[in-house]
């Protein structure tokens, strides 16, 4: 997967606005469209990114799959991390990240008859902004900095959590230790506590939507696609209990021994 990064010329303000240019079609296409916004290639990464692709229905926000290194200092990359029909996500640097929605069905050679209008994708979008402004800075969050366009398709950008997913990290079938997800259960609670403590409901809790940032001295549970989440002033209890039977299930799947049904 090819890598770009700015060039002097694009550092120096002369890079064509993304949101002037046509919507990406294919890799060779996608790579002259870096090129015209005044991106150079960077030489190949020593570690490739895998694309996901999945369901509309188990997308979520960007997946923390590895970590690329700037390849001139003080320029940051921007890595295609994770892409699907309708999403693309980009991570800028080491702390930054884009959210990309391909609005409608156009754009994909077969489309995803479950894909979002322009509309209905600016309205989640603006959603996630709505709720990382109303959570406290010391809450653990994904960081939306501004909604926006990018290369003519509705985005935010965010700060990067680093981390992996929960259902990622099942998935690599870790050695089943109770005090550890223990551990990762409690991370998870507290987190899902503080966002209800401020009226935050999520609203789509799952195993996809979790990110865990594990080391010997802690474990961080964040959560994102905060794209169905709601803001409640007088309780939101029907919301909350919502969110508490999809934390159960989260639960089910995080307590499961490798290998049992």
């Amino acid at each position: 997967m090819d890598t770009f990064y700015p060039s002097q010329h694009a550092l120096d303000g002369q890079m064509k606005d993304p949101r002037e240019m046509e919507p990406l079609q294919s890799q060779p296409a996608q790579n002259d469209a870096w090129r015209q916004m005044g991106f150079v290639q960077a030489s190949p990464p020593p570690m490739e990114m895998s694309v996901v692709q999945e369901s509309v229905d188990d997308l979520v926000d960007a997946l923390s799959i590895g970590t690329r290194h700037d390849y001139s200092p003080g320029v940051p990359t921007l890595t295609l991390a994770y892409q699907s029909s309708t999403t693309q996500i980009y991570r800028q640097g080491k702390e930054g990240g884009i959210k990309v929605i391909l609005a409608g069905a156009g754009h994909c050679p077969n489309p995803d008859p479950s894909a979002v209008t322009r509309e209905e994708s600016i309205s989640r979008l603006e959603i996630e902004r709505r709720i990382s402004n109303h959570l406290p800075q010391s809450l653990s969050q994904r960081k939306i900095t501004k909604l926006d366009a990018f290369n003519g398709n509705p985005a935010v950008f965010f700060e990067w959590v680093d981390g992996i997913t929960l259902s990622k990290w099942l998935e690599q079938g870790p050695v089943f230790d109770l005090n550890h997800r223990l551990r990762t259960a409690i991370a998870i609670t507290r987190t899902l506590a503080e966002y209800h403590a401020v009226g935050v409901a999520h609203n789509r809790l799952s195993t996809s939507n979790i990110i865990l940032d594990i080391s010997d001295r802690h474990c961080i549970a964040t959560l994102i696609d905060l794209s169905k989440g709601v803001i409640s002033h007088d309780g939101g209890l029907k919301d909350k209990r919502a969110d508490l039977k999809d934390l159960g299930r989260v639960f089910c799947e995080l307590f499961r021994e490798n290998g049992s049904g």
